[in-house]
Formats: structure tokens, C-alpha cells, sequence
């Protein structure tokens, strides 16, 4: 056989097995993410870290964990912080730009006057939060930013609308 006629029929070959093999090992979403995020569920600011625990082509779903406060010294103007500790758990749907709807818990621990003698006293609550948003995070890593509406419903049955800002590193 011609030498030219076998190196033009294997030549295409090569180069469609190379492509469809590239297809299957397109890698994954940056698993880990460190950010700043302005009001949501962390009250009004927090820093939070969040890891991806599955993934699969688009969908990914992550578990979050967070501290935040906003007032750090008590009416007594003693050192007492108010503490916000946000934990979620978020679905993402895209490749860098990123579908998010997500559900978690807020422990918030505040401190105000009792009612009886007007001493420091801390209150203890827990309120369940929702998220739907946009992210934007790169596969390979780098700057990520987040914009979410957060409605937080608390123990009391009260409904606050509420969204969020997020702006960190992804690794």
C-alpha cells in the first residue's frame, strides 16, 4: 500500500481520538474557596470558607462555614462581639459562570440589656436561610465573586428579605 494513502486515513484519527479523550478529562471546578461576603448569611459581614463535595460535568455542591459580627463591644462598652456563624449547603449548575440555590442555618449570638435588672445579657438564636444566585468562579481557580438574594426566616416565624456580596479567592 501507499505510504501517503495509510498516513492521511491514521493522521485524522489521531487528531479525533486526541479531541474526544480531552472531552472526557475536562477538570474540575477549583474544590476550595475563601471570601468576604457583605450581608448575607452572616448578618452583615462575614468571612467564610467553602469547599465543593461533589462534582459532575456542571453540577457541583459545595458545604459552606462562616464567622461574622458587627458590633464588638457591649452597651458597657466592654469587649463582647455580637457573633453571626453561618453554615449552608449549595448546589452550582455551569462551567464559570454559575446558577447557585442553596439552604443552611445561621447561629447568632447577640448581646443586649436584660429586662429585668438592665445587665449584659447574650441571646441565643438560630434562623434558617434560602439562597438563589449568580457566581462567577474560573475551573482553574483564581478571583470568585458572588450576588444572591438570601431570605432569612428565624425562629419566630419573622421573614426578612436579604442579599449578599461575596468577593474571595478560589483554590
Amino acid at each position: 500500500m501507499n505510504t501517503k494513502l495509510i498516513f492521511s486515513i491514521i493522521c485524522p484519527f489521531c487528531f479525533f481520538y486526541k479531541a474526544a479523550f480531552t472531552q472526557q478529562l475536562l477538570k474540575p471546578l477549583a474544590l476550595n474557596s475563601i471570601y468576604v461576603e457583605a450581608l448575607g448569611m452572616g448578618g452583615y459581614g462575614s468571612i467564610n470558607y467553602e469547599r465543593f463535595i461533589y462534582q459532575q460535568k456542571k453540577l457541583h455542591i459545595g458545604v459552606r462555614l462562616g464567622v461574622g459580627t458587627y458590633r464588638l463591644r457591649d452597651f458597657e462598652t466592654n469587649l463582647n462581639p455580637d457573633i453571626t456563624i453561618p453554615f449552608a449547603l449549595n448546589a452550582y449548575y455551569g462551567k464559570t459562570h454559575h446558577a447557585e440555590v442553596g439552604i443552611g442555618q445561621t447561629f447568632t449570638s447577640i448581646v443586649g440589656a436584660s429586662t429585668v435588672d438592665f445587665r449584659v445579657n447574650r441571646q441565643n438564636s438560630l434562623s434558617s436561610n434560602f439562597t438563589v444566585g449568580y457566581r462567577y468562579q474560573k475551573s482553574n481557580g483564581g478571583m470568585m465573586v458572588r450576588v444572591n438574594y438570601s431570605p432569612i426566616v428565624s425562629i419566630n416565624q419573622s421573614f426578612k428579605h436579604w442579599y449578599g456580596l461575596s468577593v474571595g479567592y478560589s483554590f
